[in-house]
């Protein structure tokens, strides 16, 4: 059972929504953003780089959200070994 808020507008007139709709609004993206991060600073940690690859590299993965890591993992899926 979820629960109902009502927001007054400035008009006057209520808005209802749900407050479980709205915790998943902003948990979902949340959620994807730090899995990204994680799996992007695993495969950052396995793989070699020359310092100002690896400097570029954990600034674009740790201070760009979700594009940061998102591009560090497409760029790089070529260039990981396979493990055995």
């Amino acid at each position: 059972m979820t629960t109902t808020d009502r927001v007054t507008t400035e008009g006057g007139t209520y808005v209802e929504f749900s407050s479980a709709a709205y915790d998943y609004m902003f948990s979902v993206p949340l959620v994807v953003a730090v899995v990204l991060v994680v799996v992007a600073l695993v495969r950052f940690m396995r793989t070699k780089h020359d310092t100002i690859t690896a400097i570029l590299a954990m600034v674009l993965i740790v201070l760009v959200p979700i594009l940061g890591p998102a591009a560090y993992l497409c760029v790089t899926r070529h260039t990981v070994p396979a493990t055995a």
